[in-house]
């Protein structure tokens, strides 16, 4: 059975061994544990614990850890070789983390203070640069950035765009009312310049000269300097303290890098600790005993025993009842495994409905190798996903798709095999180019219109045969849940409709005519059954036709197998002639090029569309099975079963002997 039967788990054991008994269970892997609310047994004790308390704690810490991590990865140096395993950790330490947790929770704490240290730094050298800017226009004047007006005077310094300067001065010079301006440095879009004016006329002078574009500049008072070089001194130096600042904050941190695997490893320790504490959480808890509820896949009950059997309790295993939420475990043979993942991208299958795994990677098998039907492109597909599973250290979901998608790859050889294509047509496209000999390697031309024509066969061949799995599947589905009525006339008689339709337009005689008649007056006559009324019934009987509409929609679907294969082909066709353009059985300075650039415009080329063809024919053949598979009888929303088990995001853990 492909969804593996389930059992549900209700136990009772000593409270003083809730914390040992759900560490076991964690290593056990087997168990989910279903929360049971609050107020299950009269003498239960809910006043806060330390579990609580220890909860809150490895919440913050699990915070702390990731924003941590997050800041220090860009002073991680690069792992030495492309692909670099995830580190091991003892199993040891998952049981008494608190070591780890504590000298994690120090470098946690040390990361995150030294880069608060260095954002404030780095915005205090940006706005001390800015201030900067705003002294440097002035540096050649003799006065003090502070003055600001004397007993009869007030002083102004200020910058207007250049285009305005003389618009500026002729609106100054008008009607001067006791004011001297004088420029103290410009360069190609603005004008500095400092103003005295009389007190009196102060007012005067704003007003003309905002109107003019004028952008007063005010400094500090804070910065006591005796002129604007002074002060500019000043301000150099403290620019030098702070990037010397930030350049020993950095190095700090880039020695704190790496410490960047035990801040891992204490993420892995604590979401495992954390998990375990939630998992108590959902326990009802007396005076004396502990009681949960759970749910064990059959065929790990003997693990759960074992695990039981170290703890004085008393446990039940019962069947799920009906309307219970019962996760969902697909358990398939090693071959269909990877084909789960096409499953669970669409929606898992209810409990106790059908999994269609073994089946639908069969078709998925078949449609992805016809789609991309060339021997190398499997075979590099094969290799190197084989590579990736093997060598590359990879989660439970990456490596079953790698390995879809290699086992797919042996797919496209076989149906490269079929139509002869090995790089498209590469090895006669280099016979004719380079040496004028003709040779084309042996299978279905899928270039020639009668090629295309029998792809076009075998697409829809294996539509129809899809398609009548779909229909098979329901009608098993509809008979064993006892309505064998709807198995019989609604799915089981669309099969005499095409049996006769067939028929007819194979065979000459009368055959053909009275099965597929007969058929559809049957189907007119059942179609409508649940109807009120003799009107009601034939009207239905009449609409339960229209399904062939549905029927010929999906089939033409299958129609983008025989596209996608095409245009994979011809790609690979364009690429071949690109590459071969300049070679020749002549001896020339363009033949030798001609050669050299062949292999390399072959590599992108191909390259390129075996990426762009994979990505097809992974969307392509899931929309086929989602579909038009799928649509006919997949019961989905199913929910996936999660075991409490050790959390090991970023560590391998290490089993200790």
């Amino acid at each position: 059975m492909a969804i593996s039967r389930m059992k549900k788990l209700s136990l009772v054991a000593k409270k003083e061994d809730t914390d040992a008994l759900i560490n076991k269970l964690t290593w056990a892997g087997c168990l989910e544990i279903s929360d049971m609310g609050k107020g299950f047994l009269d003498d239960a004790d809910f006043s806060p614990t330390r579990r609580e308390v220890l909860l809150t704690e490895a919440r913050e810490a699990k915070s702390l850890f990731s924003e941590a991590r997050r800041r220090l990865m860009p002073y991680v140096k690069p792992e030495k070789g492309l692909f670099s395993p995830k580190k091991t950790s003892s199993a040891s330490l998952y049981d008494s983390p608190e070591d780890t947790l504590g000298e994690a929770l120090a470098l946690a704490r040390d990361v995150l203070d030294k880069t608060d240290l260095l954002d404030k730094t780095q915005t205090a050298y940006e706005r001390i640069g800015t201030e900067r800017e705003a002294y440097l226009p002035f540096a050649s004047l003799n006065l003090s950035p502070t003055l600001k007006k004397t007993e009869r005077t007030n002083v102004f310094f200020g910058s207007l765009a250049a285009r305005s300067c003389e618009a500026f001065g002729e609106e100054m010079a008008k009607d001067n009312l006791g004011w001297q301006i004088t420029v103290a440095s410009a360069d190609d879009t603005r004008v500095y310049v400092y103003a005295v004016v009389l007190a009196k006329a102060s007012e005067a002078f704003l007003m003309r000269a905002l109107r003019c574009g004028f952008v007063r500049i005010d400094f500090s008072a804070e910065r006591q300097a005796e002129s604007f070089a002074q002060a500019l001194e000043q301000i150099d130096r403290e620019a030098e303290c702070l990037l010397q600042e930030k350049m020993k904050l950095k190095q700090d941190l880039s020695a704190l890098a790496e410490g960047r695997t035990l801040l891992e490893l204490a993420y892995d320790l604590n979401e495992t600790r954390m998990a375990r504490l939630e998992t108590a959480e959902r326990l009802v808890e007396g005076t004396f005993c502990v009681m949960l509820k759970g749910w064990v896949p059959e065929k790990a009950i003997p693990k759960l025993k074992e695990v039981l059997s170290d703890f004085v309790c008393s446990y039940a295993l019962d069947d799920p009842e009906e309307g219970e939420d019962v996760p969902v475990l697909l358990d398939n043979k090693k071959l269909f495994r990877p084909f789960e993942s096409v499953i669970e991208m669409y929606s898992l299958p209810q409990y106790g409905s059908y999994d269609p795994t073994p089946i639908m990677s069969v078709f998925y098998f078949v449609i992805f190798g016809l789609m991309l039907g060339d021997v190398v492109y499997g075979l590099l597909l094969s290799a190197g996903c084989l590579f990736a599973v093997r060598k590359l250290d990879l989660g439970k979901g990456a490596k079953q798709l790698i390995s879809l998608f290699g086992i797919c790859g042996v797919s496209c050889t076989l149906s490269g095999i079929l139509f002869g294509g090995y790089l498209g047509s590469l090895p006669g496209q280099i016979a004719l180019s380079g040496f004028g000999v003709d040779f084309a390697m042996p299978g279905l031309d899928l270039l020639d219109s009668s090629g295309i024509f029998i792809f076009i066969g075998i697409s829809l061949v294996v539509g129809v045969l899809q398609i009548f799995t779909a229909m098979g599947i329901k009608m098993y589905m509809l008979w064993k849940s006892g309505d064998k009525v709807a198995a019989i006339f609604d799915i089981g008689l669309w099969y005499v409709i095409f049996i006769g339709i067939a028929l007819f337009a194979l065979l000459d005689g009368p055959i053909g005519t009275v099965v597929l008649v007969g058929s559809l007056v049957l189907k007119v006559a059942t179609a409508g059954r649940a109807k009120k009324g003799i009107f009601g019934k034939v009207t239905g009987g009449l609409l339960g036709l229209y399904d062939i509409v549905g029927y010929a929609s999906d089939l033409a679907s299958y129609l983008r197998i025989m596209a996608l294969g095409l245009s994979s082909t011809v790609i690979a066709y364009v690429v071949n002639i690109i590459a071969t353009l300049m070679i020749s059985p002549e001896f020339s300075v363009m033949t030798v090029i001609g050669w050299i650039f062949l292999p390399i415009i072959l590599l992108g080329g191909h390259l390129l569309n075996i990426a762009l063809n994979l990505l097809g024919c992974f969307v392509h053949d899931g929309r086929l099975q989602y579909i038009e598979f799928f649509g006919r009888f997949y019961e989905d929303g199913g929910r996936p079963f999660k075991p409490l088990t050790p959390v090991a995001s970023y560590t391998n853990i290490h089993y200790d002997e």
